[in-house]
């Protein structure tokens, strides 16, 4: 199994293989920012530069992937985001979790069904 995805947070690298992720979809670049906060969530304002957002969808296949996913959903801070490192590695972009965007269902049904997580990342800086 080889590494899809990356995110490098305060602490330490998380990796998802190709068996765990179903899609990472790019959006249209919006004109919003997300802003830093010490006491509060990260908040959004707009401005006249484009930014990128993501839904990535993420499939609970082993016993840590849950973990795995739960440590960007609870990551504060601004997060480095590799979409492509199964063919480029070098591609990264600084991003956030916008958290009311969370969703699990269930992908095969109710018996034996595989739990499916799916969130939204907004690029925070260029």
């Amino acid at each position: 199994m080889s590494t899809a995805m990356k995110f490098t947070l305060d602490g330490g690298d998380v990796l998802f293989t190709d068996e765990e992720l179903c899609q990472v979809r790019e959006m249209p670049e919006q004109t919003i920012i997300a802003h830093k906060s010490q006491q509060t969530a990260n908040f959004v304002q707009i401005y006249d530069a484009q930014y990128k957002k993501w839904q990535v969808s993420i499939l609970d296949v082993t016993g840590t992937t849950q973990d795995r996913i739960l440590q960007i959903i609870n990551e504060l801070a601004e997060m480095v985001f590799y979409p492509h490192m199964d063919y480029d590695g070098s591609v990264s972009y600084n991003v956030i979790l916008l958290p009311d965007e969370v969703k699990k269902f269930y992908a095969f049904g109710r018996r034996e069904a595989l739990n499916k997580t799916t969130f939204n990342l907004l690029e925070s800086s260029k």
